[in-house]
């Protein structure tokens, strides 16, 4: 039971929201002494389990918590890290608890056994920077070098593994050729997945050109086709001149002919 003091305790207020809601959702779950689990990833499982704060969120809401004096934070002499309240805030917040006590759960800090962790919280952010940037050094990227696409194999495997390997070896070809004439990218990764993400356009069938019409040339007098390989009528031996009607009297004799059924 919270005793309804600690909305007045100077200490408590000048503390961070967050680390006031830490410090007083982590009360419920120490032992009848105040002492729990003092590592920020348990203490985050613990009593936060759902929440999308980062570790080192709560790693500076213990250290902030402990430069108040509100609890102990400590490491065993075997590496275990524990807080424990300290005992005029735990009697204060917590008198009801305090009358009926079991065997603690947690062991006591001893200054002459025990070594108590920085609560500086600028280390603390530091730390946390230096192992973003070991952890973003080390990991595998992919980089365009000399007009080729350089990926390492664990995420070619996750490439295969999501849209086949045979569409990501026929697609990297068309990737490299396309990089040599844009802009090089920030995330080949992404670059890479969005190409990739994109639906397969089925392959046109290309109709083939339509038959070529050839102009026959006709008889200027029967008025029948004369083939190209030919220059003389059969029927009528009119000579033929390029398709093209050299004397006009005939063609028009022809005509005659033609229409009278002669």
């Amino acid at each position: 039971m919270i005793e309804v003091s600690i909305s007045k305790d100077k200490d408590f207020n000048s503390l961070s929201e967050f680390a006031q809601l830490l410090y007083l959702k982590t009360l419920p779950h120490t032992d009848d002494f105040g002492r729990m689990e003092g590592d920020p990833e348990t203490l985050k499982i613990i009593v936060d389990g759902f929440s999308k704060r980062k570790i080192s969120d709560y790693e500076r809401a213990i250290a902030e918590i402990a430069s108040k004096n509100l609890w102990l934070w400590y490491e065993t002499d075997e590496g275990k890290k524990i807080i424990q309240y300290s005992p005029i805030a735990f009697e204060r917040i917590n008198a009801f608890l305090i009358k009926k006590r079991g065997n603690p759960e947690y062991p006591e800090f001893n200054k002459d056994l025990y070594k108590s962790i920085s609560v500086d919280i600028h280390i603390i952010s530091n730390k946390y920077k230096a192992i973003s940037k070991k952890i973003k050094d080390t990991e595998e990227t992919i980089s365009y070098k000399d007009g080729r696409l350089i990926i390492p194999n664990g995420i070619r495997e996750e490439f295969n593994a999501t849209f086949s390997r045979q569409r990501v070896d026929s697609e990297i070809p068309a990737m490299e050729k396309w990089l040599k004439f844009n802009k090089p990218k920030k995330d080949y990764k992404r670059f890479i997945f969005n190409w990739l993400n994109k639906p397969v356009q089925a392959n046109t069938t290309i109709k083939p050109d339509p038959p070529m019409v050839r102009k026959v040339n006709k008889c200027i007098s029967c008025f029948r086709p004369i083939p190209d390989s030919q220059t003389i009528c059969e029927e009528c031996e009119t000579i033929k001149k390029d398709g093209k009607v050299v004397d006009v009297s005939e063609l028009v004799n022809g005509l005659t002919k033609h229409f009278k059924g002669e």
